[in-house]
């Protein structure tokens, strides 16, 4: 929407969001690590970038930064990531 991205978190844990980019060349002009409370939806800013597909990074319980590609437009849902076994 715009140039603004819509983060909902569908879990009861709370997500680190730490890397939000184009590429993995590095994160998009003025991103800032955000926190998204369970059930809850927060918006980020994406600058200037108007695309639908992102790179997102978000740290995993041991404090590792996990990334993962966003196809979406303007309003994306994180899904529950399943644990290696």
């Amino acid at each position: 929407q715009g140039n603004q991205l819509n983060l909902k978190n569908p879990t009861g844990y709370y997500l680190t969001i730490a890397y939000l980019g184009r590429n993995e060349q590095g994160v998009l002009p003025g991103f800032k690590t955000v926190i998204v409370a369970p059930f809850s939806t927060v918006i980020t800013n994406t600058g200037s970038y108007s695309g639908s597909q992102f790179y997102l990074g978000y740290m995993d319980d041991y404090g590792a930064l996990r990334m993962t590609t966003l196809n979406c437009n303007g309003h994306c849902r994180l899904q529950a990531v399943e644990a290696k076994k």
